[in-house]
């Protein structure tokens, strides 16, 4: 069932039970019982849905901590919501010196209009997943909706990196049956985070690489922003700078930087 679904029902279910308390079809102890429990319910469902490592995670690849591998650590860096110019030209310049190979998980209506930036993150050698087609909300699309788009978004990265996409992050993470569903049938693997440093709230680069290192386990997966869809406004600058601290301060800890599938086959 749809996550909206499920708190529409809870909803109605406590405005019900608390009418009927009122007018003493039973006590309003049970209509309090049962409106904490419809709460607790649709709540825990939205939390499910939202945070991007809860139990439903466990048909996603969320980049999890390897407790059981000898020698090096490894993470991956993601990139979120490009292409973007200029800040994708400089987060790639950025990566190329800091000798990181990361996977960006791309909106395919503006990968469309930006195809040689899509070229150049596959000829730098990072890796390409889907984000959206367009960058919306899939908790609130039905299924037809949510295939069209992943299924229209796949066509258009594969056509334009000339290889099979794999991987879809759903923008924000979000996540539902329907969701699940869409991924199943389109042969993608979800594909959340475990370290998000919030660097699209406007914090500095020190600040960025500081949460990023704190947060760091052997084979995770951290959550940063090259592009800023759908608003398009917002600068990259500081995700830019906080590269080469997280690669040194990372590096010094001992990690390896690898990109998702190279996380993947880590845990096989």
């Amino acid at each position: 069932m749809r996550v909206v679904n499920i708190i529409a029902i809870t909803a109605l279910v406590s405005l019900v039970a608390l009418w009927l308390g009122k007018y003493k079809y039973f006590s309003k102890k049970n209509a309090v019982l049962i409106t904490v429990l419809c709460i607790g319910l649709g709540g825990g469902s939205l939390l499910a849905a939202v945070l991007p490592n809860t139990i439903l995670d466990t048909n996603i690849i969320v980049g999890r901590e390897i407790k059981d591998s000898p020698g090096n650590k490894i993470i991956t860096l993601t990139f979120d919501d490009g292409p973007y110019s200029p800040y994708t030209q400089q987060i790639l310049e950025a990566l190329k010196r800091a000798d990181i190979k990361a996977t960006f998980f791309m909106v395919a209506e503006e990968a469309e209009k930006q195809p040689n930036l899509v070229k150049a993150v596959v000829t730098a050698g990072h890796e390409i997943g889907l984000h959206a087609n367009e960058h919306k909300d899939y908790l609130k699309l039905s299924h037809e909706e949510a295939y069209e788009e992943i299924s229209i978004g796949k066509k258009i990265l594969e056509r334009l990196t000339g290889q099979p996409v794999k991987y879809w992050r759903p923008p924000h993470g979000f996540k539902d049956t329907t969701v699940f569903s869409v991924a199943e049938k389109t042969g993608l693997t979800i594909v959340n985070w475990t370290v998000s440093p919030r660097d699209w709230t406007g914090i500095s680069a020190e600040e960025i690489a500081t949460r990023t290192l704190q947060d760091a386990k052997n084979g995770n997966i951290v959550l940063l922003h090259d592009g800023d869809s759908p608003k398009k406004q917002a600068s990259r600058i500081e995700t830019i700078k906080a590269i080469p601290l997280i690669a040194k301060d990372l590096r010094e800890a001992g990690f390896n930087f690898v990109t998702v599938t190279e996380n993947i086959n880590a845990r096989k």
